[in-house]
């Protein structure tokens, strides 16, 4: 049900007043990943073991180096470019300027008021630092060793001590609520923003247009561009609110505007929605993204182990195990083992101990570096791609909560 906007509720949308409560609205079971599709399908049922939370210490991470925070904005390492408004680009679209005319029309169509879609899109700007950075993301062009370096970094590690210490009531009282241990809450809520403290720095039109312009994901980001404006228009946020990453993601815990629209929770139950400023809902909306993308309560994510040479050949020798959950969907994941399988071809813990003697499925990722190395995983890590489909923004995550576990049991 749409609301009906006054003049008063569409001033204060667009100039930032405070508004009353909104209608959360319903939240569906599954939101796209943030930045990159799944690998590719394969066939797979959900496993039925489980190497318990309560008996699964962590895993290791290795060495973690020194890195300080980020706390000023993403957007302002690079100076702002805007890419041609007025000439189409040469290879049969429209200009930016003729799409945005498209966009207009459509919004109209869907009902979207006039002063909502002139206040986000009138001075919305191409930016083509933007797509430089759709093309180069980090989970991509960096090894495993250089990516888990940054992101499971000392200062990350103490931040979210920490952070875990301060809020840990709230996080343990929500982690109860959607059955999401507290400490992968606090991660991801790390790995997304340094625990509330990154500035996302970009206008979020200005980035969501740029890329639904942009051939290499147009339609997917095209959704997005009208979730927003539906956002902005229902007055769930306000302009000066919406605030994004070079790819589109908003607030904390850094969500798309459809995942917002689906899976955002108002757990403070003030009326509204806060993924921006209220830690409930910030820890809520993560919650709720991982209990609908199927999280499993009753086990970790993974663990660090040692890999012997030829191991693949080895495992291809053996009968396949179900692929777990939403590891299905990736075919880099598709040599599936139950654990003790992976203990009879020589894999063992990181510190060189058998693994655990526990019916549960799990997939091996070797490190790209140092092929001795690699992880085990389980469903709640293939889970966790949900929210950003990359191996190794998962593995960070799994990482990062391990470093958590000692202040968030």
């Amino acid at each position: 049900m749409r609301l009906t906007r006054s003049p008063a509720m569409l001033f204060a949308v667009l100039t930032g007043l405070a508004l009353g409560p909104v209608p959360s609205g319903p939240a569906e079971a599954w939101a796209a990943p943030q930045h990159a599709a799944p690998e590719g399908p394969a066939e797979g049922t959900p496993d039925t073991g489980a190497e318990t939370e309560a008996q699964a210490a962590p895993g290791e991470t290795g060495q973690a180096q020194k890195a300080g925070p980020k706390v000023a904005s993403e957007a302002d390492a690079t100076a702002d470019t805007t890419g041609p408004s007025a000439d189409a680009p040469g290879d049969g679209r429209p200009s930016f300027q003729q799409w945005l005319a498209d966009v207009r029309a459509e919004a109209a169509k869907r009902g979207i008021a006039q002063a909502v879609v002139d206040a986000a899109l009138g001075d919305v700007q191409q930016l083509e630092r933007v797509v430089r950075r759709d093309r180069n993301q980090a989970e991509f062009v960096e090894t495993y060793q250089q990516y888990l370096d940054k992101r499971v970094s000392d200062w990350r590690i103490e931040k979210g001590r920490e952070m875990a210490a301060k809020h840990g009531d709230l996080l343990r009282e929500v982690a109860a609520a959607y059955n999401v241990q507290p400490r992968f809450i606090a991660a991801i809520w790390g790995m997304e923003t340094n625990y509330g403290l990154v500035d996302p720095g970009y206008r979020l039109f200005d980035a969501v247009a740029t890329l639904a312009y942009d051939p290499r994901r147009s339609g997917f980001y095209r959704r997005e561009l009208f979730a927003a404006l539906e956002i902005l228009d229902q007055g769930y946020a306000t302009l000066d609110q919406m605030k994004s990453s070079y790819g589109g993601a908003m607030g904390q815990p850094q969500f798309l505007p459809s995942a917002y629209l689906r899976l955002a929770e108002d757990f403070d139950g003030d009326g509204r929605r806060n993924i921006w400023t209220s830690q409930a809902d910030v820890f809520a909306s993560i919650a709720n993204y991982l209990a609908r993308s199927g999280w499993r309560s009753d086990i970790t994510w993974g663990r660090a182990v040692q890999v012997p040479a030829g191991v693949r050949t080895a495992a291809a020798k053996l009968d396949q195990a179900p692929a777990p959950g939403r590891c299905a969907r990736y075919k880099s994941l598709e040599q599936t083992l139950r654990i003790e399988q992976w203990q009879q071809i020589g894999v063992r813990k990181a510190d060189g101990s058998d693994l655990p003697g526990r019916n549960l499925a799990a997939a091996l990722i070797v490190d790209d570096d140092r092929p001795e190395r690699g992880w085990l995983v389980y469903q709640n890590f293939c889970t966790t791609m949900a929210y950003n489909a990359a191996f190794k923004y998962a593995l960070g995550v799994g990482l990062l909560s391990d470093k958590l576990w000692p202040v968030l049991r």
